[in-house]
């Protein structure tokens, strides 16, 4: 597998910056790899919900719709994780 090697500087308030060194260090992770795998996840999850917007617009431009309900409940748990229904 070839990997794209980015180096990215941050510059984080105190707050934040102790609550992913506490994260990291309950994981048994270096905080680095804590960032690559937010990183993944928020990728993944950004890429989801595009495909699913791409989707509604084809539908749409196809004269095919859905109701707000429906379209509410395939979105929250992308846009709010499953608990904020």
């Amino acid at each position: 597998m070839l990997a794209l090697l980015v180096t990215v500087n941050l510059l984080l308030d105190d707050e934040p910056a102790k609550r992913i060194e506490a994260l990291a260090k309950k994981l048994g992770t270096r905080v680095e790899k804590y960032f690559i795998e937010a990183a993944r996840e928020r990728v993944a999850s950004t890429e989801s919900l595009l495909a699913d917007v791409q989707a509604g617009l084809a539908e749409a431009k196809a004269g095919r719709g859905s109701s707000i309900d429906d379209v509410e409940k395939r979105l929250t748990p992308k846009l709010f994780g499953e608990k904020q229904r």
